[in-house]
């Protein structure tokens, strides 16, 4: 582990910059791009079970397209349809299929947002995906429950249908996730939590609703 200074800011710069500049300076600051620094060092990361816990985040397999049969197990990510890929200790996926652009999480993930874009596209598609044992509460500012749902949730191209109740994403206002199973959105004056199973990803959710925003 490494660390190097990055930027200073004075009192006097930082009285001209109102928080929303403050803050994107932190992050541009903060940013790195791990596979590019990555290229220059090299760098082996010894451990075991590498690929474990990669479906939070990679969700549409390349080969077959289906959405949500990728399984990790030990350095492998898999899908139902033969498909796999192998995650080396140098953080790069070598897959069977030998499919280009898909060698590193980014480009996979950057990947998976172009095809799950394509199909938001699809007059024809209703139902994009849906998920099972899912738990939604509903919670007031002072993180109090003031009702507890059970049931699955369903993505459609413009909402999210949970224990049989609709969200519109028009309506929606943010929506942000905690660790790989929790999804937390407001509305005007509502605010929600979404609890799933470990193997849940909630990652695809979220994509989705950030592609329904930014095409608006």
């Amino acid at each position: 582990m490494s660390a190097h200074f990055v930027n200073e800011y004075s009192a006097e710069k930082l009285s001209t910059m109102d928080v929303d500049e403050i803050n994107k300076a932190i992050a541009d600051d903060l940013f790195e791009d791990a596979y590019e620094t990555q290229k220059i060092q090299n760098i082996k990361f010894e451990g075991k079970n590498l690929a474990e816990g990669l479906e939070s985040l990679l969700f549409i397999c390349p080969a077959c397209k289906k959405i949500g049969t990728l399984s990790t197990k030990h350095d492998f990510i898999r899908c139902t349809c033969g498909f796999y890929a192998i995650y080396t200790p140098y953080a790069y996926l070598k897959n069977s299929a030998k499919i280009e652009n898909i060698d590193t999480i980014t480009k996979w993930n950057d990947w998976q947002k172009d095809y799950l874009a394509e199909l938001l596209s699809s007059a024809s598609l209703t139902t994009i995906f849906n998920d099972e044992h899912i738990e939604l509460k509903k919670i007031d500012k002072h993180h109090r429950i003031l009702e507890k749902h059970k049931g699955n949730i369903k993505a459609e191209k413009d909402r999210i249908i949970i224990a049989e109740q609709i969200f519109l994403f028009e309506n929606i206002i943010d929506m942000a996730l905690y660790g790989r199973n929790t999804i937390v959105f407001s509305l005007k004056n509502s605010y929600y939590e979404i609890k799933a199973p470990a193997e849940f990803c909630g990652w695809k959710y979220f994509l989705l609703f950030d592609i329904f925003k930014n095409n608006k």
